[in-house]
């Protein structure tokens, strides 16, 4: 069997290679960034639904309304907000340019291999931004306007209401679907290791117990400030642990 041979370019030529496709990556970026902000609006609404539904579900007698108190809080909201969006558009087309860059480096069984590791990434931090808008965003959206109340003070109605800041909104909608996204990431990081000789499944599951505290423990940095999402996001984290166990001993 002849051994398959690879090409021989020299340190000069992957340093120009590296800086076309970053200049790419960043152009492609740059547009979707441009896109992005030309419908932040139409984006904003899409990402505001989650709140507005549960406040229509909590109570239909009170004009809802989100707020900015900054003159340059929409502003900046809708930029921040176009950076985001810009970022996930482009994201597909950066895994594109990363192995495109290193597969001329690799075998033909090197690239069967890591191109499924590649889709499967981008698969993976798509289901996360899923599950985060359209499950636990909702309910963690109800169970805050349930602290909402009407008090009685002096023979009269005392509204405690949530007038929410747009950017204090956006802030933490994007933290918790960009934590999802990334949390799901787990199973690729701990199969990569284990394939790399560098983690052993018989360590993964000695060590389960103080792996769940470390998993609640990351969620509680990494999500918004409060319970319901720190444990809405440890629990797949749980369950990927175990899915990665599971999957580096059939593979």
């Amino acid at each position: 069997m002849v051994e398959e041979e690879l090409p021989l370019l020299t340190l000069e030529e992957h340093l120009q290679d590296l800086k076309k496709r970053i200049i790419k990556s960043l152009l492609v970026f740059l547009l979707a960034i441009l896109v992005s902000f030309a419908f932040s609006d139409n984006l904003y609404d899409f990402l505001a639904r989650p709140l507005l539904q549960a406040m229509s579900n909590h109570t239909n007698t009170i004009e809802r309304k989100l707020i900015f108190t900054g003159i340059t809080e929409a502003f900046m909201t809708h930029m921040k907000l176009s950076l985001f969006v810009g970022f996930g558009i482009s994201f597909p087309y950066f895994l594109s340019q990363f192995y495109g860059f290193i597969a001329p480096g690799l075998y033909k069984k090197e690239k069967k291999i890591l191109l499924p590791f590649v889709v499967a990434s981008f698969t993976l931090f798509i289901l996360g931004l899923f599950i985060a808008y359209y499950f636990v965003a909702p309910l963690a959206c109800q169970f805050f306007l349930t602290f909402e109340n009407t008090l009685h003070f002096q023979n009269s109605l005392f509204p405690v209401l949530l007038e929410a800041r747009v950017s204090e909104y956006l802030n933490s909608i994007i933290q918790l679907t960009l934590s999802f996204g990334l949390v799901f990431q787990l199973p690729i990081v701990l199969f990569s290791l284990s394939k790399l000789g560098w983690l052993k499944v018989e360590s993964l599951i000695r060590y389960r117990r103080q792996a769940i505290i470390i998993n609640f423990i990351i969620a509680a940095i990494i999500t918004p400030p409060d319970v319901l999402s720190q444990i809405s996001l440890a629990l797949p984290m749980v369950v990927l642990y175990e899915f990665s166990i599971f999957l580096i001993k059939k593979l």
